[in-house]
């Protein structure tokens, strides 16, 4: 546009950042149920900056998901897209207590986590 060729002619360029989201269903990518501008439930950075972060929770454990990135304001767009998908919590295990009773600061307690299974990373 316009304002772009001026700030390139000014030797100063305002680059614009648009981020997507898609998710993996059935070997396709298809949009995925995120609004990634909600700042308050999905992500800590919104969609229109170089970074995306998200929140705890807002993703989907076992999914795929493919982020892409499109960046204008320079002589022509720029693309790039990452592929990630998402652990699963741990599942199968248990925590035990010994001793089951005992007084805060006065009794020594062992929690032991045992059994667990976790995706391998």
């Amino acid at each position: 546009d316009a304002a772009s060729l001026a700030l390139q002619a000014a030797g100063s360029v305002a680059f614009a950042y648009e981020w997507k989201a898609y998710v993996r269903v059935a070997g396709a990518d298809m949009p995925a149920d995120l609004d990634l501008g909600d700042m308050g439930a999905v992500t800590t950075t919104g969609l229109s900056g170089p970074n995306l972060a998200f929140r705890s929770g807002a993703l989907t454990a076992g999914a795929l998901y493919r982020f892409a990135l499109t960046v204008t304001g320079g002589p022509q767009p720029a693309f790039g897209a990452v592929m990630v998908q998402m652990n699963r919590a741990p599942w199968g295990g248990g925590l035990s207590i010994s001793p089951t009773s005992g007084f805060a600061l006065v009794t020594a307690f062992e929690l032991r986590a045992s059994g667990w299974t976790d995706d391998v990373d």
